[in-house]
């Protein structure tokens, strides 16, 4: 098993997602069993931390057109991949709109800058289904366990491991290729959390550490 990252330049388009497309049929035809970690497209998280600061600034209608704006790129994304997704990934966006701040700012940020890597990784495992690769979506939430130092949370490498031995090993075993957001996790609680930024590296180091990978790229 084999755990390969992909960044925000490496999904900032169809072009560019197209590549990760065929690098992962490679990995999969030398039989590598990989496990996919993929960040936000590029300047999503750019974007979504200006959408955060703009909420709590009070200026909800720069926000929302924001939002609608980044919502607006992953469906014409979704679209010149020839996928039919429906709203999953505008219901990612949409939902931020009624997240509530009630003054704990870092905790509502981690919520709204999550919203990147849960679109891009559904968005990813989509694809690589339609080209005919067997993958399933793995919500990072539950398997990146950490602390809830919000913006910066320090992952829990014991109950990480647990969690991906008993979440990700067995797709894996499956044949099927895991892909899951990098950068984000959540506490032992369930509440989200974001590891800071260049997490998704983090992400992959955390779930190379586990049991049966043989290396990470």
């Amino acid at each position: 098993m084999i755990v390969i990252k992909f960044g925000g330049s490496a999904v900032k388009d169809a072009p560019a997602m197209q590549k990760v497309i065929d690098w992962v049929k490679g990995e999969v035809a030398k039989g590598s069993m990989p496990v996919v970690v993929v960040s936000a497209l590029a300047l999503v998280t750019n974007h979504l931390t200006e959408v955060s600061e703009l909420i709590r600034d009070g200026k909800l209608a720069a926000a929302h057109h924001l939002l609608n704006s980044i919502a607006r790129r992953h469906d014409y994304m979704a679209l010149s991949l020839w996928l039919h997704m429906g709203n999953r990934l505008r219901n990612e966006f949409e939902r931020l709109k009624s997240v509530v701040l009630n003054g704990n700012f870092p905790r509502f940020m981690d919520e709204v800058l999550a919203a990147g890597e849960l679109a891009s990784s559904q968005l990813l495992t989509e694809v690589l289904c339609r080209v005919g690769l067997q993958s399933q979506w793995i919500d990072a939430r539950e398997v990146i366990i950490t602390d809830d130092k919000h913006t910066e949370a320090n992952p829990d490498w014991d109950a990480t491991q647990e969690r991906a031995r008993a979440i990700i090993l067995p797709v894996v075993k499956r044949g099927i290729v895991p892909v899951i957001g990098g950068f984000i996790g959540s506490t032992g609680d369930g509440v989200t959390t974001t590891i800071g930024r260049e997490g998704s590296d983090l992400t992959a180091t955390l779930l190379g550490a586990c049991p049966g990978r043989r290396r990470v790229r």
